[in-house]
Protein backbone atom coordinates (compact mmCIF):
# COMPACT_ATOMS: atom_id res chain seq x y z
CA UNK A 1 0.00 0.00 0.00
CA UNK A 2 2.88 2.85 0.87
CA UNK A 3 4.83 1.40 -2.43
CA UNK A 4 1.47 2.32 -4.15
CA UNK A 5 1.08 5.98 -2.24
CA UNK A 6 4.62 6.75 -2.95
CA UNK A 7 4.33 5.94 -6.99
CA UNK A 8 1.03 7.87 -7.23
CA UNK A 9 2.86 10.53 -5.34
CA UNK A 10 5.41 10.63 -7.45
CA UNK A 11 2.91 10.24 -10.60
CA UNK A 12 1.49 13.50 -9.35
CA UNK A 13 4.42 15.33 -8.86
CA UNK A 14 6.11 14.57 -12.36
CA UNK A 15 2.03 15.65 -13.93
CA UNK A 16 2.58 18.91 -12.08
CA UNK A 17 6.14 19.41 -13.47
CA UNK A 18 4.56 18.54 -17.22
CA UNK A 19 1.66 21.39 -16.27
CA UNK A 20 4.24 23.61 -15.56
CA UNK A 21 5.88 23.16 -18.31
CA UNK A 22 3.55 22.75 -20.66
CA UNK A 23 1.95 26.38 -19.81
CA UNK A 24 5.74 28.12 -19.86
CA UNK A 25 5.69 26.85 -23.29
CA UNK A 26 1.66 27.88 -24.21
CA UNK A 27 3.02 31.51 -22.43
CA UNK A 28 6.30 31.47 -24.10
CA UNK A 29 4.15 30.46 -27.99
CA UNK A 30 1.10 32.87 -27.01
CA UNK A 31 3.74 35.80 -26.20
CA UNK A 32 5.33 35.24 -29.48
CA UNK A 33 2.15 36.50 -31.23
CA UNK A 34 -0.36 38.21 -28.86
CA UNK A 35 -1.00 38.61 -25.42
CA UNK A 36 -4.08 40.77 -24.16
CA UNK A 37 -5.49 41.82 -20.90
CA UNK A 38 -8.04 38.56 -21.33
CA UNK A 39 -5.36 36.10 -21.64
CA UNK A 40 -3.37 37.52 -18.60
CA UNK A 41 -6.01 36.64 -16.65
CA UNK A 42 -6.29 33.08 -18.05
CA UNK A 43 -2.65 32.63 -17.98
CA UNK A 44 -2.53 33.52 -14.52
CA UNK A 45 -0.67 36.53 -14.70
CA UNK A 46 -1.10 38.97 -11.57
CA UNK A 47 0.94 42.26 -12.87
CA UNK A 48 1.57 43.76 -16.42
CA UNK A 49 4.83 44.23 -15.46
CA UNK A 50 5.27 40.25 -14.73
CA UNK A 51 4.45 40.26 -18.85
CA UNK A 52 8.52 41.39 -19.05
CA UNK A 53 9.14 37.58 -18.65
CA UNK A 54 7.50 36.65 -22.00
CA UNK A 55 10.65 37.52 -23.73
CA UNK A 56 9.61 36.30 -27.26
CA UNK A 57 6.67 38.85 -27.24
CA UNK A 58 6.10 40.49 -30.37
CA UNK A 59 2.71 42.52 -29.62
CA UNK A 60 1.25 43.67 -26.15
CA UNK A 61 -2.27 45.09 -26.02
CA UNK A 62 -3.59 46.16 -22.61
CA UNK A 63 -6.04 48.18 -24.55
CA UNK A 64 -8.83 49.79 -22.01
CA UNK A 65 -7.86 47.66 -19.10
CA UNK A 66 -8.57 49.46 -16.07
CA UNK A 67 -8.48 46.45 -13.75
CA UNK A 68 -5.27 46.94 -13.33
CA UNK A 69 -4.03 48.90 -9.85
CA UNK A 70 -2.08 51.81 -10.86
CA UNK A 71 1.69 51.15 -12.52
CA UNK A 72 4.48 52.19 -14.28
CA UNK A 73 6.73 51.38 -17.14
CA UNK A 74 9.63 49.44 -15.90
CA UNK A 75 13.07 50.95 -17.29
CA UNK A 76 14.20 47.68 -18.20
CA UNK A 77 11.37 46.73 -20.62
CA UNK A 78 13.54 47.70 -23.84
CA UNK A 79 16.13 44.71 -22.70
CA UNK A 80 13.26 42.36 -21.92
CA UNK A 81 10.68 42.85 -24.41
CA UNK A 82 13.56 42.93 -27.51
CA UNK A 83 11.05 41.60 -30.13
CA UNK A 84 7.97 43.91 -29.00
CA UNK A 85 6.40 45.09 -32.74
CA UNK A 86 3.35 46.97 -31.03
CA UNK A 87 2.74 47.79 -27.26
CA UNK A 88 -0.65 49.25 -27.00
CA UNK A 89 -1.10 50.14 -23.31
CA UNK A 90 -3.99 52.31 -23.92
CA UNK A 91 -6.98 53.09 -20.90
CA UNK A 92 -4.17 50.85 -18.78
CA UNK A 93 -3.68 52.43 -15.63
CA UNK A 94 0.29 53.83 -16.68
CA UNK A 95 1.23 56.45 -14.45
CA UNK A 96 4.94 58.34 -13.78
CA UNK A 97 7.30 59.17 -16.47
CA UNK A 98 8.14 57.25 -20.09
CA UNK A 99 11.38 55.74 -19.52
CA UNK A 100 14.32 57.37 -21.89
CA UNK A 101 15.02 53.30 -22.35
CA UNK A 102 11.71 53.34 -24.87
CA UNK A 103 14.55 54.05 -27.43
CA UNK A 104 16.08 51.10 -27.26
CA UNK A 105 12.91 49.13 -28.19
CA UNK A 106 14.08 50.13 -31.81
CA UNK A 107 11.87 47.05 -33.24
CA UNK A 108 8.37 48.73 -32.70
CA UNK A 109 6.32 49.81 -34.76
CA UNK A 110 3.42 50.46 -33.02
CA UNK A 111 3.50 52.69 -29.59
CA UNK A 112 -0.31 53.61 -27.89
CA UNK A 113 -0.07 54.95 -24.73
CA UNK A 114 -3.00 57.13 -24.92
CA UNK A 115 -5.81 57.59 -21.74
CA UNK A 116 -2.81 57.06 -18.99
CA UNK A 117 -2.09 59.25 -16.32
CA UNK A 118 2.00 59.73 -17.73
CA UNK A 119 3.51 63.10 -16.66
CA UNK A 120 6.80 64.68 -17.45
CA UNK A 121 8.46 65.21 -20.68
CA UNK A 122 8.08 63.32 -23.85
CA UNK A 123 11.91 61.71 -23.58
CA UNK A 124 13.99 62.98 -26.89
CA UNK A 125 14.84 58.86 -27.12
CA UNK A 126 11.34 58.52 -28.65
CA UNK A 127 13.27 59.68 -31.83
CA UNK A 128 15.63 56.45 -32.33
CA UNK A 129 12.43 54.22 -33.06
CA UNK A 130 13.22 53.80 -36.02
CA UNK A 131 10.96 51.63 -37.35
CA UNK A 132 7.98 53.36 -35.32
CA UNK A 133 5.05 53.79 -37.42
CA UNK A 134 1.85 54.84 -35.20
CA UNK A 135 3.04 57.18 -31.87
CA UNK A 136 0.06 58.02 -29.80
CA UNK A 137 0.14 59.75 -26.62
CA UNK A 138 -3.24 61.63 -26.47
CA UNK A 139 -5.12 62.17 -23.04
CA UNK A 140 -2.12 62.00 -20.67
CA UNK A 141 -0.51 64.62 -18.37
CA UNK A 142 2.16 65.12 -20.51
CA UNK A 143 4.18 68.48 -20.33
CA UNK A 144 7.49 70.18 -21.79
CA UNK A 145 8.02 71.32 -25.01
CA UNK A 146 7.90 68.27 -27.93
CA UNK A 147 11.37 66.66 -28.71
CA UNK A 148 12.88 67.77 -32.25
CA UNK A 149 14.05 64.27 -32.26
CA UNK A 150 10.74 63.18 -33.29
CA UNK A 151 11.50 64.32 -36.66
CA UNK A 152 14.34 61.21 -37.28
CA UNK A 153 11.17 58.64 -36.99
CA UNK A 154 10.88 58.67 -41.01
CA UNK A 155 8.49 55.96 -41.18
CA UNK A 156 6.07 57.80 -38.96
CA UNK A 157 2.16 57.72 -40.20
CA UNK A 158 -0.01 58.73 -37.26
CA UNK A 159 1.09 61.26 -34.74
CA UNK A 160 -1.07 62.06 -31.97
CA UNK A 161 -0.24 64.06 -28.53
CA UNK A 162 -3.50 65.70 -28.30
CA UNK A 163 -5.04 66.44 -24.88
CA UNK A 164 -1.86 66.64 -22.60
CA UNK A 165 -0.24 70.40 -21.34
CA UNK A 166 2.41 70.27 -24.20
CA UNK A 167 4.07 73.64 -24.62
CA UNK A 168 6.31 75.73 -26.89
CA UNK A 169 6.51 75.31 -30.96
CA UNK A 170 5.70 72.59 -33.23
CA UNK A 171 9.12 71.34 -34.29
CA UNK A 172 9.56 71.77 -37.77
CA UNK A 173 11.48 68.69 -38.33
CA UNK A 174 7.79 67.05 -37.85
CA UNK A 175 7.23 69.01 -40.97
CA UNK A 176 9.26 66.80 -43.27
CA UNK A 177 8.48 63.83 -42.12
CA UNK A 178 7.91 61.96 -46.01
CA UNK A 179 5.35 59.34 -44.80
CA UNK A 180 2.65 61.79 -42.09
CA UNK A 181 -0.69 61.35 -42.63
CA UNK A 182 -2.08 61.95 -39.80
CA UNK A 183 -0.97 64.63 -37.40
CA UNK A 184 -3.60 65.90 -33.74
CA UNK A 185 -2.25 67.88 -31.32
CA UNK A 186 -5.60 69.55 -30.38
CA UNK A 187 -6.09 70.70 -26.72
CA UNK A 188 -2.73 71.70 -25.52
CA UNK A 189 -0.94 74.68 -24.83
CA UNK A 190 0.85 74.73 -27.93
CA UNK A 191 2.30 78.25 -28.84
CA UNK A 192 4.49 80.58 -30.67
CA UNK A 193 4.57 81.19 -34.33
CA UNK A 194 4.52 78.51 -36.64
CA UNK A 195 7.96 78.32 -38.30
CA UNK A 196 7.90 79.74 -41.84
CA UNK A 197 8.33 76.46 -43.55
CA UNK A 198 5.85 75.13 -41.89
CA UNK A 199 2.80 76.58 -45.14
CA UNK A 200 5.66 75.29 -47.99
CA UNK A 201 6.77 71.67 -46.28
CA UNK A 202 3.94 70.40 -44.13
CA UNK A 203 1.18 68.50 -46.75
CA UNK A 204 4.27 68.66 -49.60
CA UNK A 205 6.59 66.18 -47.90
CA UNK A 206 3.66 63.98 -47.59
CA UNK A 207 0.16 63.85 -48.47
CA UNK A 208 -1.77 64.93 -45.14
CA UNK A 209 -5.35 62.97 -44.10
CA UNK A 210 -5.78 64.57 -40.50
CA UNK A 211 -4.82 67.74 -39.06
CA UNK A 212 -5.96 69.05 -36.28
CA UNK A 213 -3.99 71.56 -34.40
CA UNK A 214 -7.56 73.19 -32.53
CA UNK A 215 -7.55 74.50 -29.08
CA UNK A 216 -3.51 75.57 -28.75
CA UNK A 217 -1.79 79.26 -28.92
CA UNK A 218 -1.02 78.91 -32.52
CA UNK A 219 0.35 82.39 -34.39
CA UNK A 220 0.97 83.56 -38.25
CA UNK A 221 -0.60 81.97 -41.25
CA UNK A 222 -2.62 79.03 -41.74
CA UNK A 223 -1.15 76.11 -43.60
CA UNK A 224 -0.99 76.91 -47.40
CA UNK A 225 -0.29 73.51 -49.06
CA UNK A 226 -1.25 71.13 -46.68
CA UNK A 227 -4.18 69.98 -49.14
CA UNK A 228 -1.22 68.99 -51.50
CA UNK A 229 -1.48 65.56 -51.20
CA UNK A 230 -4.88 65.49 -52.60
CA UNK A 231 -6.57 63.42 -49.44
CA UNK A 232 -6.87 65.27 -46.24
CA UNK A 233 -10.14 64.87 -45.08
CA UNK A 234 -9.77 67.01 -41.75
CA UNK A 235 -8.46 70.15 -41.26
CA UNK A 236 -9.44 71.85 -37.63
CA UNK A 237 -7.62 74.58 -36.62
CA UNK A 238 -10.12 76.19 -34.39
CA UNK A 239 -9.74 78.38 -31.51
CA UNK A 240 -6.09 79.82 -32.05
CA UNK A 241 -4.32 82.64 -33.18
CA UNK A 242 -3.85 82.07 -36.99
CA UNK A 243 -3.96 85.28 -38.81
CA UNK A 244 -4.04 86.92 -42.44
CA UNK A 245 -6.34 85.41 -45.10
CA UNK A 246 -7.65 82.01 -45.82
CA UNK A 247 -5.66 80.95 -48.61
CA UNK A 248 -7.16 80.40 -52.27
CA UNK A 249 -5.45 76.71 -52.40
CA UNK A 250 -7.88 76.11 -49.65
CA UNK A 251 -10.70 75.61 -53.00
CA UNK A 252 -8.85 72.95 -54.23
CA UNK A 253 -9.51 70.65 -50.93
CA UNK A 254 -11.85 68.50 -52.78
CA UNK A 255 -11.48 65.14 -50.47
CA UNK A 256 -11.75 67.31 -47.56
CA UNK A 257 -14.89 66.24 -44.85
CA UNK A 258 -14.40 68.89 -42.40
CA UNK A 259 -13.19 71.84 -42.16
CA UNK A 260 -12.52 74.31 -38.93
CA UNK A 261 -11.27 77.55 -38.76
CA UNK A 262 -13.27 79.48 -36.17
CA UNK A 263 -12.09 81.35 -33.04
CA UNK A 264 -8.95 82.86 -34.29
CA UNK A 265 -7.72 86.30 -36.11
CA UNK A 266 -8.47 85.99 -40.00
CA UNK A 267 -10.03 88.15 -41.82
CA UNK A 268 -10.61 89.21 -45.55
CA UNK A 269 -12.61 87.31 -47.88
CA UNK A 270 -13.55 83.80 -48.18
CA UNK A 271 -12.44 82.33 -52.16
CA UNK A 272 -14.54 81.45 -54.72
CA UNK A 273 -15.11 78.49 -53.93
CA UNK A 274 -15.00 77.53 -50.43
CA UNK A 275 -18.44 76.82 -50.01
CA UNK A 276 -18.77 74.41 -53.09
CA UNK A 277 -16.46 71.68 -52.29
CA UNK A 278 -17.96 68.16 -52.93
CA UNK A 279 -17.45 66.58 -50.18
CA UNK A 280 -17.46 68.42 -46.76
CA UNK A 281 -20.05 68.03 -44.39
CA UNK A 282 -18.89 70.74 -42.27
CA UNK A 283 -17.66 74.50 -42.94
CA UNK A 284 -16.98 76.30 -39.97
CA UNK A 285 -15.36 80.00 -40.13
CA UNK A 286 -17.20 81.74 -37.23
CA UNK A 287 -15.81 84.31 -34.57
CA UNK A 288 -13.36 85.91 -37.45
CA UNK A 289 -12.71 89.16 -38.72
CA UNK A 290 -13.77 88.69 -42.30
CA UNK A 291 -14.98 91.57 -44.18
CA UNK A 292 -15.72 90.68 -47.70
CA UNK A 293 -19.03 89.60 -49.01
CA UNK A 294 -19.80 85.71 -49.03
CA UNK A 295 -19.03 83.92 -52.45
CA UNK A 296 -21.56 85.01 -54.81
CA UNK A 297 -21.86 81.58 -56.42
CA UNK A 298 -22.21 78.42 -54.64
CA UNK A 299 -21.97 75.11 -56.94
CA UNK A 300 -23.51 72.42 -55.52
CA UNK A 301 -22.03 71.15 -52.46
CA UNK A 302 -24.24 68.33 -52.03
CA UNK A 303 -22.74 66.74 -49.16
CA UNK A 304 -22.61 70.17 -47.17
CA UNK A 305 -25.04 69.89 -43.71
CA UNK A 306 -23.32 72.36 -41.55
CA UNK A 307 -22.35 76.19 -42.26
CA UNK A 308 -21.51 78.35 -39.48
CA UNK A 309 -20.15 81.89 -40.12
CA UNK A 310 -21.49 84.13 -37.33
CA UNK A 311 -19.83 86.60 -35.51
CA UNK A 312 -17.06 88.22 -38.20
CA UNK A 313 -17.64 91.29 -39.94
CA UNK A 314 -18.88 89.76 -43.22
CA UNK A 315 -21.03 92.02 -45.59
CA UNK A 316 -22.97 92.26 -48.82
CA UNK A 317 -26.14 89.62 -49.55
CA UNK A 318 -27.13 86.54 -48.86
CA UNK A 319 -26.48 84.69 -52.07
CA UNK A 320 -29.41 82.93 -53.91
CA UNK A 321 -27.43 80.16 -54.80
CA UNK A 322 -26.72 79.10 -50.81
CA UNK A 323 -30.02 77.13 -52.21
CA UNK A 324 -27.71 74.85 -54.02
CA UNK A 325 -26.68 73.34 -51.26
CA UNK A 326 -30.20 70.42 -51.03
CA UNK A 327 -28.37 68.87 -47.84
CA UNK A 328 -27.29 71.48 -45.40
CA UNK A 329 -29.61 71.40 -41.83
CA UNK A 330 -28.04 73.74 -39.87
CA UNK A 331 -26.71 77.27 -41.27
CA UNK A 332 -25.94 80.27 -38.95
CA UNK A 333 -25.12 84.24 -40.58
CA UNK A 334 -25.86 85.69 -37.04
CA UNK A 335 -24.25 88.90 -35.83
CA UNK A 336 -22.19 89.81 -39.25
CA UNK A 337 -23.05 92.79 -41.44
CA UNK A 338 -25.39 91.02 -43.85
CA UNK A 339 -28.30 93.33 -46.05
CA UNK A 340 -30.64 93.22 -48.65
CA UNK A 341 -33.07 90.64 -48.95
CA UNK A 342 -33.75 87.09 -46.92
CA UNK A 343 -33.25 84.99 -50.34
CA UNK A 344 -36.44 83.04 -51.09
CA UNK A 345 -34.45 80.00 -52.47
CA UNK A 346 -33.87 79.20 -48.65
CA UNK A 347 -36.83 78.01 -48.65
CA UNK A 348 -36.43 74.86 -50.95
CA UNK A 349 -33.33 73.92 -48.17
CA UNK A 350 -35.77 71.21 -47.23
CA UNK A 351 -33.71 69.43 -44.38
CA UNK A 352 -32.87 73.08 -42.72
CA UNK A 353 -33.58 72.28 -38.91
CA UNK A 354 -31.75 75.55 -37.56
CA UNK A 355 -31.68 79.28 -39.67
CA UNK A 356 -30.09 82.06 -37.58
CA UNK A 357 -29.75 85.06 -39.31
CA UNK A 358 -30.32 87.71 -36.42
CA UNK A 359 -27.99 90.26 -35.49
CA UNK A 360 -27.37 91.51 -39.19
CA UNK A 361 -28.75 94.39 -41.76
CA UNK A 362 -31.26 92.43 -43.51
CA UNK A 363 -33.75 95.32 -44.55
CA UNK A 364 -36.59 93.50 -46.61
CA UNK A 365 -40.18 91.76 -45.79
CA UNK A 366 -39.80 88.16 -44.66
CA UNK A 367 -40.14 85.80 -47.76
CA UNK A 368 -43.63 83.27 -47.59
CA UNK A 369 -40.88 80.67 -48.73
CA UNK A 370 -39.79 79.85 -45.10
CA UNK A 371 -43.27 78.30 -44.53
CA UNK A 372 -42.17 75.52 -46.36
CA UNK A 373 -39.24 74.49 -44.33
CA UNK A 374 -41.00 71.48 -42.70
CA UNK A 375 -37.91 70.69 -40.31
CA UNK A 376 -37.12 73.70 -39.32
CA UNK A 377 -36.56 73.85 -35.43
CA UNK A 378 -35.15 76.93 -34.57
CA UNK A 379 -35.61 80.61 -36.76
CA UNK A 380 -34.15 83.54 -35.82
CA UNK A 381 -34.64 86.46 -37.97
CA UNK A 382 -34.50 89.08 -34.73
CA UNK A 383 -31.97 92.29 -34.19
CA UNK A 384 -32.70 93.04 -38.11
CA UNK A 385 -34.37 95.84 -40.36
CA UNK A 386 -36.67 93.61 -41.69
CA UNK A 387 -39.91 95.43 -42.99
CA UNK A 388 -43.43 94.40 -43.44
CA UNK A 389 -45.88 92.20 -41.86
CA UNK A 390 -44.96 88.44 -40.32
CA UNK A 391 -46.28 85.73 -42.89
CA UNK A 392 -48.86 84.27 -41.40
CA UNK A 393 -47.89 80.82 -42.93
CA UNK A 394 -44.85 81.09 -40.92
CA UNK A 395 -47.28 79.74 -38.01
CA UNK A 396 -47.33 76.53 -39.30
CA UNK A 397 -43.55 76.56 -38.48
CA UNK A 398 -43.81 76.77 -34.56
CA UNK A 399 -43.25 73.45 -33.55
CA UNK A 400 -40.07 74.79 -31.11
CA UNK A 401 -38.50 78.35 -31.60
CA UNK A 402 -39.12 81.10 -33.28
CA UNK A 403 -37.67 84.62 -32.97
CA UNK A 404 -38.71 87.70 -34.79
CA UNK A 405 -37.75 91.04 -32.29
CA UNK A 406 -37.68 93.66 -34.98
CA UNK A 407 -38.78 97.39 -34.69
CA UNK A 408 -39.42 97.83 -38.01
CA UNK A 409 -41.88 95.00 -38.75
CA UNK A 410 -45.50 96.34 -39.19
CA UNK A 411 -48.93 95.13 -37.49
CA UNK A 412 -50.15 92.53 -35.44
CA UNK A 413 -48.64 89.22 -34.39
CA UNK A 414 -50.83 86.98 -36.38
CA UNK A 415 -53.25 85.37 -34.90
CA UNK A 416 -52.37 81.87 -35.44
CA UNK A 417 -49.42 82.40 -33.24
CA UNK A 418 -51.60 82.96 -30.36
CA UNK A 419 -54.56 80.64 -30.61
CA UNK A 420 -52.83 77.78 -31.96
CA UNK A 421 -50.16 77.25 -29.75
CA UNK A 422 -50.89 79.85 -26.73
CA UNK A 423 -49.77 76.92 -23.88
CA UNK A 424 -48.22 76.80 -20.14
CA UNK A 425 -44.48 75.87 -21.73
CA UNK A 426 -44.83 78.55 -24.58
CA UNK A 427 -45.11 82.68 -24.22
CA UNK A 428 -46.01 84.76 -27.26
CA UNK A 429 -44.97 88.62 -26.30
CA UNK A 430 -46.09 91.68 -28.89
CA UNK A 431 -46.46 95.00 -29.13
CA UNK A 432 -46.64 97.22 -32.28
CA UNK A 433 -43.47 96.38 -34.75
CA UNK A 434 -42.09 94.05 -31.90
CA UNK A 435 -42.24 89.95 -32.18
CA UNK A 436 -41.04 87.16 -30.55
CA UNK A 437 -41.96 83.65 -30.64
CA UNK A 438 -40.23 80.77 -28.54
CA UNK A 439 -40.32 78.42 -25.85
CA UNK A 440 -39.19 78.32 -22.19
Amino acid sequence: MSQLKESHTATSVELAVMIKAMLSRLMSLIGHFLVTSQQITVLGVTSPISVTNLTNLEVLNFNENEGFNFWQIPKNISSRLKKLKRMILSASTLQGPIPATIGDMTSLVDLEFSGNYLVGQIPKEIGLLKNLQHLELYHNLLSGNMPEEIGNLTELIDLDMSVNWLTGKIPESICHLPKLQVLQHYNNSLGGEIPGEVPQNLGQSSSMVVLDLSENNLRGPLLAEVCKGGQLLYLLVFQNMFSGNLPDSYTKCESVLRFGVSYNLLEGSMPQGLLSLPHTSLIDLAYNNFTAPLPITIEYPRNLSQLYVQVNWTSGIIPPSISRASNLIKLDLSINLLSGQIPSEIGYLEKLNLLLLRGNKLNSSIPNSLSMLKSLNVLDLSNNLSTGSIPESLSELLHNSIYLSNYFLSGPIVTPFVHKYQTPSRYVIGVPKFAIWGSR
